[in-house]
């Protein structure tokens, strides 16, 4: 499962489709922590060692089974 963390109409360039950087991914599911999150790099590669988002938003989740997934709003 691939998530994005966004702000809607966050500066100039909101209409980019960038992420927000330095969120933090959940989900209302109990994953395996191995299973995730892995957040993208700037450069849109997975990187396991990233604690929280980079300005891509994108975050990646392992071996998830089938069902609905809900990621709470931060803060």
């Amino acid at each position: 499962m691939v998530i994005t963390v966004t702000r809607l109409l966050s500066g100039q360039n909101a209409y980019l489709g960038q992420g927000e950087a330095d969120a933090k991914s959940t989900v209302t599911r109990a994953l395996p922590a191995e299973d995730g999150p892995v957040c993208f790099s700037d450069s849109v590669l997975p990187d396991s060692g990233l604690t929280a988002t980079t300005k891509d938003g994108g975050a990646l989740y392992f071996n998830v089974a089938r069902g609905d997934y809900e990621q709470p709003p931060a803060g």
